[in-house]
């Protein structure tokens, strides 16, 4: 079936739209330094405002993690889509292609998995035991390196996520401009990867 120009329009549109979303995940994990109220705070005795911060990054962080994996997977539903189109030539169908095939990896979709279905792994019913090497890391941590997410780890294990974002964001920014709302200074940038 041969999409539409309106077709195409919104597949585009939502791909920057889910671009958008990785791209603020992404930055609020590296943002999340939890490590830095552990020094700037004494833990016996925090106010409630002190407490409440805390609280929201602990909380945030596997938040984060999850709506990186779940805009990756949804930039890719929305790809796949555009890949039998008028569109998907050149430099698109280069980036798209690429992006891809790195989220179609065996290390991509293990994150997915976990993040995505973390409980059944809790609940020792994963579809992946082996994904599970240290039962009691079910709370993701994330390896940053000057300001820029390199990995995550879930269960003892670590997923580069670097690579994925950083190919993300290249397919996005070789897309078409135009569409209505969409202007560049919305396209994602590298920044967070």
């Amino acid at each position: 079936m041969t999409l539409t120009a309106e077709q195409e329009r919104r597949l585009v549109s939502n791909i920057k739209k889910w671009a958008r979303i990785l791209d603020e995940s992404a930055h609020a994990l590296s943002s999340n330094d939890i490590s830095k109220l552990f020094r700037e705070y004494d833990f016996s005795n925090l106010t409630p405002d002190q407490f409440r911060q805390v609280r929201s990054s602990v909380f945030s962080l596997p938040a984060d993690a999850h709506m990186v994996a779940i805009s990756l997977r949804q930039i890719d539903e929305y790809a796949r889509e555009l890949e039998g189109s008028s569109l998907w030539s050149g430099g698109i169908a280069h980036a798209g292609t690429t992006f891809r095939s790195l989220l179609a990896s065996e290390e991509a979709r293990n994150l997915r998995d976990v993040v995505e279905h973390g409980a059944e792994y809790v609940a020792g019913r994963g579809r992946r035991p082996e994904l599970v090497q240290d039962p009691d890391a079910d709370w993701p941590s994330v390896l940053i390196i000057d300001g820029k997410v390199i990995r995550i780890t879930v269960f003892g294990l670590s997923y580069e996520v670097k690579p994925l974002i950083l190919a993300a964001i290249e397919f996005v920014r070789v897309l078409p401009s135009g569409n209505a709302g969409e202007s560049a200074s919305k396209t994602p940038n590298a920044a967070p990867a």
